[in-house]
């Protein structure tokens, strides 16, 4: 799964723009998280785990570990 893809497929659901999120994440982890720099992270796939949970959290998701 590329998890810049499904963000990006979650975001056009909540008509929500990256720019905007970026700025949620920064508000959430108390730093500057510019449009660049999540972007960035997205494409190199650089993104860590407690990002990505804080960004299905903002998004109204969950994150759910399921055995094979």
């Amino acid at each position: 799964m590329n998890s810049r893809i499904e963000i990006k497929k979650i975001l056009v659901e909540r008509n929500m723009t990256l720019s905007e999120l970026a700025k949620k994440l920064g508000e959430n982890l108390n730093k500057d998280y510019s449009l660049n720099n999540l972007s960035g992270k997205l494409r190199k796939d650089t993104i860590s785990f407690k990002e990505v949970d804080l960004i299905a959290d903002i998004l109204g998701y969950e994150i759910i570990f399921k055995k094979k």
